[in-house]
């Protein structure tokens, strides 16, 4: 292997493999450097690391964070009954949603809770 990576680190680096739409995408980010690999091996290993990828993870759906379980916990139980979720507890959603770039973030400011922007 170390020759290998010797040899082709400059082709492994630059292969940009395609990834199949049907990986979600932390899939796609483990399995680029590899197909990036098999690219370089040639097109049977990429043939073949590509079908491994899609029958190991092809007909998962992208895995749900902490973040996102709880946004949709929160819609099973309101709805979209905006006043009714500020109700709840306003500050606690102020907080929730004060990183813009996190899944909480995009639920405060449905409901008028985000942070200034």
């Amino acid at each position: 292997m170390s020759w290998f990576a010797e040899d082709y680190r400059d082709q492994v680096r630059q292969a940009r493999p395609p990834l199949p739409q049907s990986l979600n995408d932390r899939a796609q980010d483990n399995w680029g450097p590899l197909l990036a690999i098999a690219m370089a091996a040639g097109n049977e290993w990429l043939r073949l690391g590509t079908t491994a990828a899609l029958k190991l993870f092809g007909n998962e759906s992208a895995a749900q964070t902490v973040g996102t379980e709880l946004l949709a916990d929160i819609r099973e139980i309101f709805g979209d009954d905006r006043e009714r979720i500020a109700a709840v507890n306003s500050p606690t959603l102020k907080n929730l949603g004060a990183n813009r770039e996190g899944d909480l973030s995009r639920w405060s400011m449905i409901i008028g809770h985000g942070g200034s922007g």
